[in-house]
């Protein structure tokens, strides 16, 4: 299994390592919330997930508590994140919303959930 966060002291870069080693650290941090963009070079070892969970070929995918919770389709044009298709749990929104402020781009949408549009603000 392959995690990613920050895993080396000191060092202020997102890491990939695997979960078995991390069991002979002293103590593991609690994985934080993150959206996985398709253009990582690990996407493609979750576009079964994508596909079977969420029906995306490609996608960012959204991680709450180290699991998949959501993706998105979107554009990025001119700094601005615009959603285009949104599947999965609602609460995945706020981590969507993180995401783009993180990258400092404005985030527009006219995704619905449950006949709800979700904001973008």
């Amino acid at each position: 299994t392959l995690i990613k966060g920050f895993l080396i002291d000191d060092l202020h870069e997102v890491c990939w390592g695997r979960k078995d080693l991390l069991a002979e650290a002293k103590e593991l941090q609690p994985m934080r919330d993150f959206v996985l963009p398709p253009s990582d070079p690990i996407a493609p070892y979750f576009s079964g997930i994508l596909k079977e969970k969420f029906g995306f070929g490609s996608a960012y995918l959204v991680f709450k508590n180290g699991e998949p919770a959501a993706a998105f389709k979107a554009n990025t044009r001119n700094r601005v994140i615009e959603v285009t298709d949104f599947e999965g749990r609602e609460d995945a929104w706020r981590i969507v919303k993180e995401f783009a402020w993180e990258h400092q781009m404005p985030l527009t949408s006219e995704v619905r959930i449950g006949g709800r549009r979700l904001s973008s603000s």
